[in-house]
């Protein structure tokens, strides 16, 4: 269960004031419109998306009210054109647990983050199988790609070698160099086929069926809560975005965006 801030975890669509309801309208639609394109037809500007508001305007019941909506089991019907056609096609939907930068400290290492994430989705897909025995092989290797990517992200990310470069010799330097740089190019190569993994394991143990027959269309959407009141993870989750925003995942932040800039523009100058 996600760690929202509000008390009303059964939130509803019909729960929400006029301008949340029409905040989740418009993500609905942004969403769905994911969903009806091939996702390689997709932009990384298509896969981000932005929920902004000044504090206390109710941006985490918005995001409550929609994964309520998403992952309910009843069969309802709405009075919103945007709403029920996402409501259609939820089979094809896995929204992952809330990423709430506001009290991770500076530290935390976000592609873990997700990646438990992801796991935790498996886990509810299984969870909600209709009586197949659960493939053990296929979860095998989804945590072997897992580790690899969490090894390559270290190589790639949070190396040192720049505070290391007096203490090395040249030759050794340089073949770090490249190692470093071959391991952030493979990044969004291997968390596609992480995802693509994922896909086949869920079509595996739902017996999933799309309109195509595959489960090519699953859409992954991550959610992240106040993004705007942790400017270093928040900088760094930009830059894990652009590295792994690949076809078939998106991300859904939430926070004040006129604040977020302030503290970015802050933390770029304080860098400089």
């Amino acid at each position: 269960m996600s760690a929202f801030k509000t008390e009303t975890p059964n939130l509803k669509f019909n729960h929400l004031a006029e301008n949340q309801q029409s905040a989740v309208k418009k993500l609905a639609c942004k969403i769905h419109s994911l969903l009806s394109k091939d996702r390689n037809e997709t932009l990384i500007t298509d896969r981000v998306m932005f929920l902004s508001g000044k504090r206390g305007t109710g941006k985490t019941s918005v995001l409550k009210a929609l994964q309520n909506t998403i992952e309910s089991n009843q069969k309802e019907t709405y009075n919103s054109d945007e709403l029920q056609n996402l409501v259609n096609e939820k089979q094809n939907l896995i929204w992952l647990e809330l990423l709430d930068l506001d009290p991770l400290p500076s530290t935390s290492n976000l592609l873990v983050s997700i990646l438990l994430r992801i796991q935790t989705a498996i886990g509810r897909c299984s969870q909600q199988s209709r009586g197949m025995l659960d493939p053990c092989t296929e979860k095998e290797e989804i945590a072997n790609e897992i580790r690899r990517l969490v090894t390559d992200f270290t190589i790639a990310w949070e190396g040192n070698l720049q505070s290391r470069q007096g203490n090395i010799d040249p030759d050794t330097f340089a073949l770090e160099v490249r190692r470093a740089e071959s391991a952030r190019l493979k990044m969004y190569d291997l968390f596609s086929n992480l995802l693509n993994k994922v896909r086949d394991h869920i079509k595996t143990m739902n017996q999933y069926e799309t309109d195509d027959g595959n489960a090519n269309r699953i859409l992954f959407v991550l959610p992240v809560d106040d993004f705007d009141l942790n400017p270093k993870l928040s900088l760094e989750l930009l830059k894990l975005i652009r590295m792994i925003s690949v076809p078939g995942f998106c991300t859904l932040l939430s926070g004040d965006l006129e604040i977020a800039e302030e503290m970015f523009d802050q933390k770029v100058a304080g860098d400089l």
